[in-house]
C-alpha cells in the first residue's frame, strides 16, 4: 500500500470524524452502603459494605452508517461478603462497548454486546456473558448480524465470553429467530459454547394481563429449564408472579463443584409495586425456592427471601433504601442497602 493511499485514507477518516455529531455521555454516580447480619450454628456475624460506582452511558453517531455505544459501571468496593477484608475490590464494569452499522433491513454489531434472551423478570433462567467479580452483567465479545424481515427478526453471532480481566475464553455461536403473531412474540434460540442448547420464549397478552414463558434444553450434561410468568395491574399496584425451574442465577456453566444441572431447583416469586405521590415508588418481592440440602442433595428444603424497596426521586439525587431477609436450613440473614445516586 502506497504512502499516498494511506494518507488519503487517513484524511477520509479525519473528515468523517470532523463531520460526526459530538458524543452524548450520560453519567450517574452512586454511593452504596448498608449492613448485613447473618446468624447460624456457628454464631452471628455482620458486614458493612461500601461501594462507589459511576455508571457511564456513551452514544456517538459517527456518521449515517456508523454508531458507537458503550455502557460501563466502574466500581470500587470494600467490605463485601466473601471479599478480601484488608483491601478494596475493583471492577471496570464493562457491560457493552460496540460499533454498529445500522440500516432498515440489517444491523451489524462488533465489540462487547449483551445478548438478551430472557422473558422471566424475577427469575433469570439463562444468561450469556455472566457477571464480573462485583456482580455487574457483562456482554460477549464478537460480531452480530440482525436481519429485519417483517414480521421476522433473525440474529446470528460469533462471540466469546470474557473473564474478569476482559480476556476472551473460547469461541461460540448464537442464533435467534423472532416472529410477531397477533399480540404474541415468539422466539426460537440456539447456542453453542462449552455447552450447547436451544429454547423457546414467548410473551403476549391475555385479557388485561401479560403472559410470558421460557423453555430450554441444554447438553453436556443434559438439563432442562423453564418458567412461566403473569403480570398485570390490581388498582394502583403492578404485580408479577413467576414459577420456574432452574439454577439460582441463570448461569450457563455453574461451577466445577456445583454444575448448574445439579443446582437447579423449583421456585415461586411474587412482586408488587406502585407509585407513591409524584416522586416516590415502592416495591415488595417475596420468594420461596426448594434447593437441594447441603447434607443430602436429594432432599429439598425450602429457602425464603423477602425484600422491600423505597425510592425517592428528587431533581438533585435519587435515594433508594432496600431492607431484606433470607432464611435457609436454619441459617438466617437480614440487612439493608442504601443507595444515593446523582446524574450529570
Amino acid at each position: 500500500m502506497s504512502l499516498r493511499t494511506v494518507t488519503a485514507s487517513l484524511l477520509l477518516a479525519l473528515t468523517a470524524l470532523a463531520q460526526a455529531a459530538p458524543p452524548r455521555l450520560q453519567a450517574e454516580v452512586r454511593v452504596v452502603t448498608g449492613v448485613q447480619v447473618a446468624s447460624g450454628p456457628a454464631g452471628t456475624g455482620y458486614t458493612v459494605p461500601l461501594a462507589l460506582q459511576a455508571r457511564l452511558d456513551l452514544d456517538w453517531s459517527v456518521n449515517e452508517r456508523l454508531e458507537f455505544h458503550a455502557v460501563a459501571t466502574p466500581t470500587v468496593a470494600v467490605g463485601l461478603p466473601g471479599g478480601p477484608p484488608d483491601r478494596p475490590q475493583l471492577s471496570a464494569g464493562v457491560e457493552e462497548a460496540y460499533l454498529r452499522s445500522p440500516s432498515s433491513s440489517l444491523d451489524l454489531d462488533a465489540g462487547v454486546v449483551r445478548w438478551q434472551v430472557a422473558e422471566m423478570r424475577l427469575t433469570p433462567l439463562l444468561r450469556f456473558g455472566g457477571q464480573d467479580r462485583l456482580g455487574t452483567p457483562r456482554g460477549l465479545l464478537g460480531v452480530r448480524a440482525t436481519v429485519f424481515a417483517h414480521p421476522w427478526r433473525v440474529r446470528l453471532a460469533a462471540a466469546s465470553p470474557l473473564d474478569n480481566e476482559l480476556r476472551p475464553s473460547g469461541l461460540g455461536a448464537l442464533v435467534a429467530a423472532r416472529v410477531e403473531v397477533g399480540s404474541w412474540t415468539l422466539e426460537a434460540h440456539g447456542f453453542a459454547f462449552d455447552r450447547r442448547g436451544g429454547g423457546l420464549t414467548a410473551s403476549g397478552t391475555v385479557g388485561r394481563q401479560v403472559v410470558y414463558a421460557e423453555a430450554w434444553l441444554l447438553t453436556e450434561p443434559w438439563e432442562g429449564r423453564g418458567g412461566v410468568g403473569l403480570s398485570g395491574y390490581q388498582g394502583d399496584w403492578l404485580w408479577t408472579g413467576e414459577a420456574a425451574w432452574g439454577p439460582a442465577d441463570g448461569t450457563l456453566e455453574g461451577t466445577h463443584e456445583t454444575p448448574s444441572a445439579v443446582s437447579a431447583r423449583p421456585s415461586l416469586r411474587l412482586s408488587a409495586s406502585r407509585q407513591l405521590g409524584r416522586d416516590a415508588t415502592s416495591e415488595a418481592v417475596v420468594g420461596v425456592a426448594w434447593p437441594g440440602s447441603s447434607t443430602d442433595p436429594n432432599l429439598r428444603v425450602p429457602a425464603f427471601d423477602v425484600a422491600a424497596t423505597l425510592t425517592l426521586d428528587r431533581p438533585e439525587a435519587v435515594l433508594t433504601v432496600r431492607p431484606w431477609w433470607q432464611q435457609r436450613e436454619g441459617i438466617g440473614a437480614f440487612g439493608a442497602v442504601a443507595t444515593v445516586s446523582t446524574f450529570f
